[in-house]
């Protein structure tokens, strides 16, 4: 019985989010702005259409939109580069669509990329229908008279929403005036095509096997690779706190380190650490610490198990009520078991939080690998090595020069 009332639930919330997304479409097929943040530039205005009923439409910002043309003239006229922008612009306290002054390379990359901000002309269906976009509008209707909105739902397990590829995406003609001539807007792209502006996400370097476990000691973001070249073109990999690389010294004026640097200073550390005369009593205590916080956590494991039986319980006795109650007490006995549904989602999410942050298994496994530790960092394998400092360090620490490692025993 319990599995048929979530059935329903889940049915209806289907229901409702596939309205919403229709209306969305709808919307954005037919002209109007969808829904959302304006794009930086434009403020959102809200009309009567024709068919009575009210719809957002977009109009110019008289001080943003001159921002976003500083931006392109800076960025085709100047030559002057994505994170270069956006340092200049945050010096300057030009604010952000958020109001604050943290203007990055992903911001000025959207802005920049955006088809909104130029007339929607036959060259631009062209360009997008040759990327494999959906456009909803016939070539046609591309005639420079308004522009057009690029949008699309965001892959699952994807955050960025810039990492969306064009065939997932439409394209639909709104009702919008533009700020970028085409031929600026074409000579950007162009660019952007012999330029690789964006920077690798964090953690996904090859250049060093210890990216996503450096942090910065005076902001707290993280530490990522970025090549170099001296003045006789030899080449350097160091790494660099991601705010100063994408927002400047403004935010953060933390040194950068050169790779093979910190890299052969960690592997030396290690060493010495896991090979000291304390390292047992350090493994003594890391254990006794362990049990003192596993008995809580196991505690607290149990109050969410409870919790959720409790529910559970809640949610048997509400449907078997179900029956001896007229339709309008069994649509608040339904909402009630919905309130409890989402509870036990809440407590559940929270159980594998609980879970995840402390599993038992694996510190049993950590003190075994460090058993053999020094035969394990004899090794020159890029993968090895990652694996190693990703088992044993917690995190380290980078300020100016100064290297905290910070090992998880």
């Amino acid at each position: 019985m319990i599995n048929i009332v979530m059935t329903f639930a889940q049915l209806e919330r289907e229901t409702i989010v596939e309205r919403v997304t229709d209306n969305y479409y709808f919307r954005a097929n037919n002209g109007y702005w969808a829904g959302g943040y304006a794009p930086y530039g434009y403020n959102i205005k809200h009309i009567i259409g024709q068919d009575g009923k009210k719809h957002s439409v977009l109009e110019i910002d008289s001080e943003k939109s001159e921002i976003v043309k500083e931006i392109f003239d800076m960025y085709i006229n100047k030559n002057i580069s994505m994170r270069k922008i956006s340092q200049d612009l945050n010096l300057r306290k030009v604010p952000t669509r958020k109001g604050d002054y943290n203007w990055g390379v992903y911001s000025i990359n959207s802005i920049i990329s955006r088809p909104i901000y130029t007339e929607a002309t036959a060259k631009i269906y062209e360009y997008f229908n040759k990327l494999g976009t959906h456009i909803t509008n016939d070539i046609e209707q591309f005639d420079g008279g308004m522009t057009a909105n690029l949008y699309g739902k965001t892959k699952k397990n994807v955050k960025v929403k810039a990492l969306r590829e064009y065939k997932d995406m439409y394209l639909s003609l709104i009702n919008c005036p533009a700020l970028i001539s085409n031929e600026d807007w074409f000579r950007a792209q162009q660019i952007k095509g012999k330029r690789k502006n964006l920077p690798p996400r964090s953690n996904t370097s090859k250049r060093s096997f210890l990216c996503g476990l450096v942090k910065c000691g005076k902001c707290g973001s993280n530490f990522v690779t970025q090549g170099c070249k001296n003045r006789y073109g030899i080449k350097y990999t160091y790494l660099i706190c991601t705010a100063k690389r994408n927002i400047g010294t403004s935010i953060c004026d933390n040194k950068m380190i050169e790779v093979t640097k910190l890299q052969d200073f960690v592997l030396k550390d290690m060493k010495e650490y896991f090979n000291s005369n304390n390292i047992n009593q350090k493994i003594k205590k890391y254990i006794n610490n362990k049990k003192k916080i596993n008995s809580k956590v196991i505690s607290q494991k149990e109050e969410f198990e409870n919790e959720l039986t409790k529910c559970d319980i809640q949610i048997e006795n509400l449907i078997n009520s179900i029956a001896d109650g007229n339709a309008i007490v069994s649509k608040y006995i339904n909402q009630k078991i919905e309130e409890i549904e989402k509870q036990k989602e809440n407590i559940t999410l929270e159980l594998k939080k609980l879970k995840e942050n402390n599993n038992f298994d694996n510190d049993d496994y950590l003190i075994e690998y460090i058993k053999n530790i020094n035969e394990k960092l004899n090794t020159t394998d890029f993968e090895e090595l990652k694996n190693i400092c990703k088992t044993v360090i917690d995190k380290i620490i980078i300020t100016d020069e100064n290297i905290d490692i910070h090992y998880k025993i």
